[in-house]
C-alpha cells in the first residue's frame, strides 16, 4: 500500500510539473517586421488578420470600360433599347426580363421574374441596356429599385411593354423617355 502511494505521489507531482512548463521565450535577436503605421505584421501575412492594413493605392481608372461582348446563341435573341427620366439619360437603373405565363387554354396571365434566374441587365451611364442570349418567349420589362419591382409600361398609354423575342433576332423598343420613374433623382 505504501508503494501505491509513493506512486499516486510521483504521478501526480510529474503532472504538475508538467502543467508548470513556461511558454518559449521569443528570440527578441530579430525585431518583428512593422508596417509604416508601426503595428508588427502577422508572421503569416496571408492569413486572415486583426492588424490594420496598410491603404492600397487606388489604381488609374480608365475612362472606357470595355466588357468582353457574349458569343450570340444561334438559337436565342436580343433585346435593346434605352431609358430616359424626361431628357436624361437613366443611367445605371437595373432591369429584368419577366417571363409571361400563360393559363392552360393559352391566355396570357402575368410575367414573373426571379431576381436569382431571370435575364438581368443595368443601363449605362446614357441610358442604354441590351439583353443578350434570350430564348424565345414573350417577356414583360421590369425596373427593379431593390425595394420593389415594377412592370414597365409605355411612356405614352398604360400598355405594360410585352416584347417577342424571336431566335436569331434583336429587338430594339427605341427610346422610353418618363416623366417620372420609381428611382432616387440623380
Amino acid at each position: 500500500m505504501k508503494l501505491i502511494s509513493k506512486l499516486f505521489g510521483l504521478l501526480v507531482l510529474a503532472l504538475v510539473l508538467a502543467s508548470c512548463q513556461t511558454a518559449p521565450t521569443p528570440n527578441l535577436k530579430t525585431p518583428a517586421k512593422t508596417q509604416e503605421s508601426g503595428y508588427p505584421l502577422p508572421s503569416n501575412p496571408s492569413a486572415q488578420s486583426a492588424y490594420p492594413a496598410p491603404a492600397k493605392e487606388a489604381q488609374p481608372q480608365s475612362s472606357v470600360e470595355s466588357e468582353p461582348s457574349p458569343t450570340p446563341d444561334p438559337q436565342a435573341g436580343s433585346v435593346s433599347g434605352r431609358i430616359l427620366r424626361g431628357s436624361d439619360p437613366a443611367g445605371d437603373i437595373t432591369l429584368y426580363l419577366a417571363e409571361v405565363l400563360k393559363d392552360s387554354q393559352g391566355n396570357e396571365l402575368i410575367a414573373s421574374f426571379s431576381k436569382a434566374d431571370s435575364p438581368r441587365t443595368d443601363t449605362d451611364l446614357e441610358g442604354y441596356f441590351t439583353f443578350n442570349n434570350i430564348l424565345p418567349g414573350k417577356y414583360g420589362l421590369v425596373l427593379d429599385t431593390v425595394v420593389d419591382s415594377y412592370l414597365l409600361h409605355y411612356p405614352d398609354d398604360d400598355k405594360e411593354i410585352i416584347i417577342a423575342v424571336e431566335k436569331g433576332k434583336e429587338v430594339n423598343i427605341g427610346e422610353l423617355s418618363y416623366d417620372t420613374l420609381p428611382l432616387p433623382q440623380p
